[in-house]
């Protein structure tokens, strides 16, 4: 497995935005999406055959409500596809998130933890 730690505000993944009938993601969606992938492309891909668990912790400054799931949402996009495959390939078989609000030293740390398959015993 491993941990990444991302400095500055988590960024909670926006709704798409439509215009002229064309689809975009808000670009500080989109950012914190890329700064992510930057960071997991770095690491060595798991096994297909391996479990995914995921932890996140969300250390943020604003005290404005975030929205656990659009912060978790943003981090699973940033994952996929690299370290993450498709959900039919990998499965993520614990998912926990945490959101604490700090003075300083906003960042969003998450560890992932890659579990082989039992092997079979003749």
């Amino acid at each position: 497995g491993w941990v990444v730690f991302i400095p500055g505000e988590p960024v909670p993944s926006a709704r798409p935005r439509v215009v002229r009938g064309r689809a975009y993601m808000p670009e500080r969606t989109r950012l914190a999406v890329q700064a992510l992938r930057t960071v997991a492309r770095q690491v060595q891909s798991p096994r297909p055959d391996s479990t995914v668990e995921i932890t996140c912790n969300f250390y943020c400054r604003e005290t404005r409500r975030k929205d656990l799931d659009n912060l978790l949402k943003t981090v699973m996009d940033g994952l996929h596809p690299w370290p993450l495959r498709d959900d039919d390939i990998q499965i993520v078989r614990r998912v926990e998130a945490v959101v604490q609000f700090v003075a300083h030293s906003t960042c969003t740390v998450i560890r992932l933890l890659y579990t082989l398959p039992a092997t079979e015993v003749p």
